[in-house]
């Protein structure tokens, strides 16, 4: 881990993955943060997975897809996950890709880090998170039990769905001007869906193609980093869970053999 740490991004992923020289169609990015136990308590390691359209085999309805290969990053922060996340899609070819997508919960730091890495990129909300922020405003207003709340859910998904998420904004303004309504939960829906109007453009994102679910990085917290660092009785310390984090990148990007390949990336390097 401490010589994977001394490596340069770039020649790491040129190590693990010969970098791809053909454009893409589509560049996906998706970006979440993990937990994993620390001995300083419960800490997030960041993870980024990247992927191009021809390694990404779409599923059908009762089958989910496949991903055949990806580039995986991992960070103990912002700032480390930022040193990481450019060179890899340089290396998976995001300079000369047709269109690059981020899908994301859209968390404000992975927000602030699409704006600043992929400027170029059509950020996108992942559609079950859309979904969950809608349910849990109408379970506050309505209770979980009333059976006007199947209503509300089918009412609400199907604007944003179908994009008129302006004409629900409509909807809830008129519901704030009600004496009696919980504003609380209202207001809190309404900054959510304003903060996200151009990442919630759903007609043109199935138009273009583009992924609207987060499930390949949501995937990769459980085998990339849970299958080995979330056992039972685990507790790691900070510097080795920042290691053993991008040890488990590396495996998954560069297969069982990654460790031969970043020792001949480092010896082309050091010399050592």
């Amino acid at each position: 881990g401490r010589r994977l740490e001394s490596l340069p991004e770039a020649a790491v992923q040129k190590a693990l993955l010969t970098p791809s020289t053909t454009p893409a169609r589509l560049l996906t990015i998706g970006i979440d943060g993990s937990m994993l136990s620390t001995r300083e308590g419960w800490q997030e390691t960041k993870v980024g997975v990247i992927v191009r359209d021809e390694h990404h085999v779409e599923g059908r309805p009762t089958h989910r897809g496949v991903v055949t290969s990806a580039r995986y990053v991992t960070g103990s922060s912002v700032d480390d996950l930022r040193d990481r996340l450019r060179p890899a899609a340089e290396a998976a070819g995001i300079e000369t890709a047709e269109r690059v997508a981020v899908v994301s919960d859209g968390a404000p730091w992975i927000r602030n880090l699409c704006d600043e890495l992929f400027p170029e990129a059509i950020q996108v909300l992942d559609w079950p998170h859309v979904v969950e922020h809608l349910t849990d405003c109408g379970k506050a207003l309505l209770g979980e039990r009333d059976p006007l709340l199947a209503t509300w859910v089918r009412t609400t998904t199907t604007l944003v769905w179908s994009g008129r998420a302006d004409s629900l904004l409509i909807e809830l303004s008129a519901l704030l001007d009600m004496s009696d309504v919980d504003r609380a939960p209202l207001n809190a829906l309404v900054r959510y869906i304003e903060n996200n109007l151009a990442r919630i453009d759903y007609p043109r994102f199935r138009k273009l193609g583009l992924p609207i679910g987060s499930g390949v990085v949501e995937s990769a917290h459980k085998h990339v980093l849970q299958v080995r660092m979330k056992r039972a009785g685990q507790h790691w310390s900070p510097p080795r869970c920042r290691r053993m984090a991008r040890l488990r990148a590396a495996n998954r990007t560069g297969g069982p053999h990654f460790a031969t390949r970043l020792r001949a990336a480092r010896r082309a390097i050091t010399g050592i």
